[in-house]
């Protein structure tokens, strides 16, 4: 019964006619398919709340403009060496 609804809910909201391309929803399998990762990958992410993902009755959904913002939210800015340390690799000789 639960599954039904959940195949309900994602078929409404996966209608090609009325969304745009990044509010598709995934389901487990899907989002392996689409980052190119295992399932038990998807399954660890989620489980550590490190991705983000919508639960209904059960079963994890996850969307698509969240996945792909996901990474971003991760960066790491470059860091930038000060202009007196910029010159190691010149040799010294004593």
């Amino acid at each position: 019964m639960a599954y039904l609804l959940a195949e309900k809910v994602i078929s409404r909201l996966n209608t090609p006619g009325n969304k745009k391309v990044e509010d598709i929803l995934y389901d487990v399998q899907g989002l392996s398919q689409y980052l190119h990762v295992s399932i038990k990958w998807i399954y660890e992410r989620t489980h550590l709340k490190e991705i983000p993902y919508i639960k209904i009755k059960g079963h994890l959904l996850f969307r698509k403009r969240d996945i792909d913002r996901w990474p971003d939210s991760h960066k790491t800015p470059a860091a930038r060496l000060p202009t007196n340390l910029r010159v190691l690799n010149k040799r010294v000789t004593c």
